[in-house]
């Protein structure tokens, strides 16, 4: 028999002294009732009352709930990024989104940086209002960073060494004489690829994005309407659970906005076929002897510069395919890509320190991008900036429920809201780098560079901690750390006096030339080792006999 809590309550308050007595809770009381005159029973004198059967809600109760949450998350859920006759894939992807989606949404929110960190890369290239044709230097570099940010959410086949891995990604990304071996006399056939991969990517680009941000208002407005109806009859255990529930689901559409805007691709199959064709044949150019003895005479190399690929023509070692399966949206445990340790280096080694119109500096930005840093670790990198990923697991209102109840909700609304408004900033201001138009992608980095300087001021207050408490432990290690930012910081002027320009131009460095002159520029200075290069105050940089080689060794170039 189903009990009856109100009938069994009135009998234990109302009815005899013995009844009362017997099963009245007299221990300590802790929670909002906790300064309450209320009457309390014991569990054994629930069951002695009441009964033991099960008291299910009113279908009116039922029903309600059912469709203020039960069909708006399953409208989430059917919106969300899976994949195509991938039912076993999509079955094991739901059960890690929902038995772990903090660690899910940190992966997600990690690639949205690293996309935002490619897109800014973008905006800075250029003047604030300067804004180049679609056959200019500019759109090349928007074509390549645009292929990086989509390459980061594929995982790399095991075992493939990572230091050759990250030499060759930067050549198939961004290097702009190479020839292919479809057209191994044309020194723009590379450029040519990666210009009609990149227009593929964005006509095959996912466009549901806008829906899904309207999906999620109607969470918001159902939110609303619980939190409405939860305060105005507050107590009541139907309310509750309804702001409950609410609460309890309160990070899956943020976890659904974050996927979808994150992941815009309709086949991940598809496109990792196609990127893994572009670098295979990008290595089989750099391993046909001809290409390459080309290459190394357009660019002024030697074979030396090229000793490191010897493991490409190993096809145990280096399989065909680079990438080997999609691991964005937490598919694949500790997946943080490859875009970062390629971006890393040259942000922190040459962007960083020109800022805004860093393109226009030549060839010393296109080699300080094609060489990087030289980071020994290849596409192994770790990165402090990485540590916040895995960091990342009326009688009732007199007595307190009001309280509770509206700090539970604030720091709800405060989560869900902060969450919201990173997704819609991220999505708007990284939406140039993939729109397939680029007419309508330069009206929208101009809108995006109208909206972050007119915003500024709110990262004013960040920048001053960052950058003084980058120049206090430059003070405690003496002047050995880095004085300023290895980040590049959105700025609406160009730098007018950057200290790696001054100071190249006091040794009198021609501003000038090939791509191989600029190996000086960008690793310029007094070298120590015989095998470095040297100032141009030494040599001449006039002649192609007098251009220096690639060959450096590791302290020269991490003092780059």
């Amino acid at each position: 028999m189903r009990p009856n809590f109100e009938a069994c309550g009135q009998e234990f308050i109302k009815g005899s002294k013995d009844v009362y007595s017997h099963y009245v809770y007299s221990g300590a009381v802790h929670g909002v009732l906790e300064s309450a005159d209320a009457s309390l029973i014991t569990v054994e004198g629930c069951r002695a009352l009441c009964g033991t059967g099960t008291a299910y809600y009113p279908w009116k109760d039922s029903s309600n709930s059912i469709t203020t949450w039960v069909l708006p998350i399953i409208g989430l859920l059917v919106q969300a990024p899976f994949e195509s006759n991938q039912a076993w894939r999509t079955m094991l992807l739901l059960a890690r989104w929902v038995g772990s989606p903090i660690a899910v949404l940190s992966y997600i929110l990690w690639n949205i940086k690293v996309t935002g960190k490619c897109a800014l890369m973008v905006d800075m290239a250029t003047k604030y209002d300067e804004y180049p044709a679609s056959d200019s230097d500019f759109a090349i570099m928007r074509d390549s960073l645009y292929i990086l940010a989509i390459m980061n959410q594929y995982s790399v086949s095991p075992g493939i060494p990572p230091v050759e891995a990250e030499r060759l990604l930067r050549l198939v990304l961004f290097s702009n004489l190479l020839p292919l071996p479809a057209s191994p006399n044309d020194p723009s056939s590379l450029v040519k690829r990666r210009t009609e991969l990149a227009s593929n990517l964005r006509e095959d680009r996912k466009k549901g994005v806008v829906p899904v941000f309207v999906s999620f208002l109607w969470f918001v407005f159902t939110l609303g309407l619980s939190i409405d109806l939860a305060f105005t009859d507050i107590g009541t255990n139907q309310t509750a659970h309804n702001l409950a529930i609410g609460f309890l689901m309160g990070w899956l559409p943020i976890l659904v906005l974050a996927s979808t805007v994150d992941r815009n691709l309709v086949s991940a199959d598809a496109i990792r076929t196609k990127l893994n064709r572009l670098i295979y044949d990008v290595r089989c150019a750099l391993l046909d002897p001809e290409i390459l003895s080309t290459y190394m005479h357009d660019t002024r190399t030697t074979p030396e510069d090229f000793s490191w690929m010897h493991t490409l023509g190993d096809m145990e070692l280096f399989p065909k395919d680079l990438f080997h399966d999609f691991g964005g949206q937490g598919r694949s445990h500790w997946h943080y890509g490859v875009a970062h340790p390629l971006l890393a280096g040259i942000e922190s080694k040459f962007m960083a320190e020109y800022g805004r119109d860093w393109l226009s500096q030549g060839y010393a930005a296109r080699l300080a991008i094609v060489v990087g840093s030289r980071n020994i670790n290849g596409l192994k990198m770790f990165d402090a900036r990485m540590i916040w990923q895995i960091l990342a697991y009326q009688y009732y209102a007199a007595h307190g429920v009001y309280l509770t109840w509206g700090i539970a909700t604030g720091l709800s609304l405060l989560v869900m809201s902060t969450g919201l408004a990173y997704i819609v900033f991220e999505y708007c201001t990284q939406s140039h780098l993939s729109t397939e138009n680029y007419d309508r992608a330069l009206t929208g980095l101009k809108h995006t560079r109208w909206f972050k300087k007119h915003t500024l001021f709110i990262r004013l207050i960040p920048d001053v901690i960052i950058n003084g408490g980058k120049l206090a432990w430059h003070k405690i290690r003496r002047g050995k750390s880095r004085r300023g930012r290895r980040s590049l910081v959105w700025a609406a002027t160009c730098k007018k006096n950057p200290q790696v320009i001054e100071a190249r131009k006091e040794q009198g460095l021609h501003m000038q030339g090939t791509e191989a002159q600029w190996k000086d520029v960008f690793f310029g200075g007094k070298h120590k080792s015989t095998g470095g290069l040297t100032s141009s105050n030494d040599r001449s940089l006039n002649t192609p006999d007098q251009v220096p080689s690639m060959r450096h060794d590791r302290a020269d170039l991490e003092k780059g």
